[in-house]
């Protein structure tokens, strides 16, 4: 059963790592393509981490943006999840 438990939490890992590298920073490069931003604009959207380029400069409240919350919480639920095997590798 504790065996199950970790690898459950090392696969969970793994996927909020995947959606927050790939998944998002996609979501943001389509933010950007679709509402046609200058380059300057752009570039801070898509490049400021920890989602400060686009509560900053995503001025749309759309379904791209409902969208892109989604997947923050998602990817919260992930690493917390996956961060249960932090904690048990180095506390067991």
């Amino acid at each position: 059963m504790l065996e199950l438990l970790v690898g459950i939490s090392i696969v969970s890992l793994y996927i909020g790592m995947i959606l927050f590298i790939f998944v998002r920073t996609l979501i943001r490069i389509w933010m950007v393509v679709y509402h046609k931003y200058e380059l300057k604009s752009a570039i801070k959207l898509v490049f400021i981490p920890l989602s400060i380029g686009v509560y900053g400069y995503y001025k749309k409240n759309d379904r791209l943006l409902k969208l892109y919350q989604i997947l923050e919480m998602v990817t919260g639920f992930f690493l917390l999840l996956g961060s249960f095997f932090l904690f048990y590798t180095r506390f067991a």
